[in-house]
């Protein structure tokens, strides 16, 4: 019985292999490499879920909090892409507006390209049209 309850495990281990298995690389699954992968992954977000809620000021945990303590955190800045910290759009206008104005600004102004129509050669016109003498016979 101690052997069953030390191998429990919250998140769908069934889940955690077909994740596994969807990576071309892998062929063959053993059940101990599913359990230390299903174990790992329980640890990661305990962990997560452990230093994020710190970062909290109130009791409610949020997106906010995680996306905090994620741009903040350098074990965890891998998932910042992830996980962004959200922003209004005023603030995205003024941030990102200005940036493209100043690139525009630095940037110089190219010529449009012009781009050659390849035309038929006549001598191809001709080689392919009969000859009067042809249509005739």
């Amino acid at each position: 019985m101690a052997a069953s309850s030390a191998m429990q495990t919250y998140l769908p281990v069934a889940r955690i292999k077909t994740i596994m298995k969807s990576s071309p690389d892998v062929s063959c699954i053993s059940h101990e490499s599913i359990y230390l992968i299903t174990k790992s992954t329980e640890m990661f977000i305990e962990f997560l879920a452990r230093e994020s809620s710190q970062v909290c000021e109130g009791t409610e945990m949020n997106y906010s909090n995680l996306a905090s303590f994620i741009q903040d955190n350098e074990v965890v800045e891998f998932l910042a892409d992830i996980c962004p910290k959200k922003i209004k759009v005023h603030e995205w206008r003024e941030k990102y507006c200005s940036k493209v104005t100043e690139e525009e600004g630095s940037l110089e102004q190219k010529e449009p390209v012009e781009h050659e129509t390849k035309q038929p050669d006549e001598e191809t016109e001709t080689e392919t049209k009969p000859t009067e003498e042809e249509a005739v016979q």
